[in-house]
């Protein structure tokens, strides 16, 4: 998905499904971790660049992101 208005319908579409968002530092980015309704973790990092946000790296491979889940992400 590019492009600001893309993204952001994108985020609404499945905003009501989010059970907990949280700022998080990922890889020495900014970014977030997300907690679904149906127990499916996302973690998304922030490329920045003057301030504005360039590009958004996710991953929800549960296998990926078993140690996340493990430190109380």
């Amino acid at each position: 998905v590019e492009g600001a208005r893309h993204v952001a319908t994108v985020i609404l579409h499945y905003g009501d499904r989010l059970l907990e968002v949280r700022p998080a530092e990922v890889n020495g980015a900014p970014g977030l971790i997300v907690r679904h309704d149906d127990g499916a973790l996302t973690v998304m990092a922030f490329t920045v660049d003057a301030g504005r946000i360039i590009a958004i790296d996710g991953v929800r491979n549960r296998d990926k992101l078993a140690s996340a889940q493990t430190e109380g992400a």
